[in-house]
């Protein structure tokens, strides 16, 4: 799209609804985009989540940020989860979980996030969660070149900060920085 772009599979949040999606196969090896937007891209299904399946990766894609409203989860073994919420490299795209949502489950293998800054939930009792299989990880990569801050707030100078209580959102065996 060229702005902003809205997948609600639940949009009066009361009636029960599921947005079920089926990931694109890779086109010569290369992992094609679920969903993309040149602003900020919004998706969920409040009542019943997002799940998908497919023979591709699941991968989002917006330069203004991207925000998870619901839980999203493989219904199949072995697919990646790939979320770049600054695509255009402008410093603006941040990952945003809503409070005790869930972005993978113990079906998924590694988690690619991308962004200039996350919000995974407000407090510790109400964290989203990021959670994967046991021997994958997750990758977290700042995409505008600025610092990355466990516990310490950089958001003054442009960088990712990922708060005490935020940690606590990483349900894996091995989270990868940098």
């Amino acid at each position: 799209t060229s702005g902003d772009l809205l997948i609600d599979g639940d949009a009066d949040g009361t009636t029960p609804g599921a947005l079920v999606m089926t990931t694109p196969l890779a086109i010569g090896g290369v992992t094609q985009n679920m969903l993309q937007s040149a602003g900020k891209l919004m998706v969920g299904a409040v009542s019943q989540g997002v799940s998908y399946s497919g023979s591709g990766h699941f991968k989002l894609v917006a330069n203004a940020g991207v925000h998870i409203r619901s839980n999203l989860l493989p219904a199949l073994t072995g697919l990646e989860i790939i979320i770049n919420a600054d695509a255009d490299y402008v410093g603006e795209g941040t990952l945003t979980i809503d409070s005790s949502k869930s972005v993978g489950n113990d079906k998924a293998h590694n988690i690619y996030i991308y962004a200039a800054d996350l919000k995974l939930g407000s407090s510790m009792n109400t964290i989203a969660r990021l959670v994967n299989a046991g021997a994958y990880q997750i990758y977290v990569y700042v995409m505008n070149n600025k610092r990355i801050g466990l516990g310490i707030d950089l958001s003054g100078e442009g960088g990712m900060s990922i708060s005490g209580d935020e940690l606590y959102a990483f349900n894996t065996k091995t989270v990868n920085i940098g």
